[in-house]
């Protein structure tokens, strides 16, 4: 998956609870999404493997709800 797709799709869902949008913030190899309490750490790269994608929705599952990306743009 695309960096920006995911990052539309948790803007998406942020939109949906009125949560501010990601905030990025840049390091080395690796960017800092700052999503409501959460940081998320995210490689820079065009594309993402779907393990981190899995693991980065999952991660946010106690702030969005559990399976929350599944409805995301229903």
């Amino acid at each position: 998956m695309k960096t920006k797709e995911l990052q539309k799709i948790i803007n998406t869902a942020l939109s949906y609870r009125d949560i501010p949008k990601v905030k990025v913030s840049h390091g080395g190899k690796h960017d800092k999404w700052h999503i409501g309490e959460f940081i998320v750490i995210v490689p820079r790269h065009l594309e993402i493997s779907d393990g981190t994608v899995n693991s980065i929705v999952k991660s946010l599952e106690p702030m969005l709800g559990k399976g929350w990306w599944r409805n995301v743009g229903n």
